[in-house]
């Protein structure tokens, strides 16, 4: 009998519609309390892995805050990090997680078209594309040559493929890429 209860309670419940204001609130409430909440001590410095999610989930938010309501506080917010950090990437050179915080640099520089904003990112994805890691992947991680190139993509589309070396990047050749890549 409380199996059917709950069970007509979970429907009961799944059915009240969901409406694009009473989203954005939650969105909001939750954007707020990550800024006021920090995980930045000595086990999560703000280019630590665990930020790589946060920040582009951010990214997304900044987006749709700012369009829909013109509020660039979350885009304030993300500047703030990438300045204070110099627009690093995080400190394992071959490690995709810590090369993912990248990510959000790459977009704020789509939007703000400054080079200071990428040239970290870039320079990280171009030196480990250009020197392979020479062991193997552990415990399931991506791949940093995979993240690499998965950057510079997304840069590609940007127009800044002037800021890969030797190899001059487009967006044809990334994908190129990054196909091959997956298949091996």
């Amino acid at each position: 009998m409380v199996l059917v209860a709950y069970l007509i309670g979970t429907v009961a419940s799944a059915q009240v519609p969901f409406t694009k204001a009473a989203t954005k609130e939650v969105m909001k409430k939750v954007a707020d309390w990550q800024i006021a909440n920090p995980n930045n001590g000595a086990e999560h410095d703000d280019l630590d892995w665990t930020h790589a999610a946060l920040y582009m989930g951010m990214i997304d938010w900044a987006e749709i805050a700012e369009q829909e309501d013109g509020n660039d506080t979350y885009y304030k917010w993300l500047l703030k990090i990438g300045r204070k950090n110099h627009f690093q990437v995080g400190k394992w050179m071959y490690h995709a997680d810590f090369i993912a915080v990248g990510q959000p640099f790459i977009d704020l520089y789509k939007k703000y078209k400054q080079e200071k904003m990428i040239m970290p990112v870039m320079a990280r994805a171009n030196w480990v594309v250009e020197h392979p890691a020479k062991t193997t992947l552990q415990n399931g991680t991506a791949s940093p040559a995979f993240t690499a190139y998965l950057h510079a993509a997304r840069l590609c589309r940007t127009g800044q493929t002037q800021m890969a070396p030797e190899r001059r990047y487009t967006a044809r050749t990334a994908d190129i890429t990054i196909s091959r890549y997956r298949k091996s």
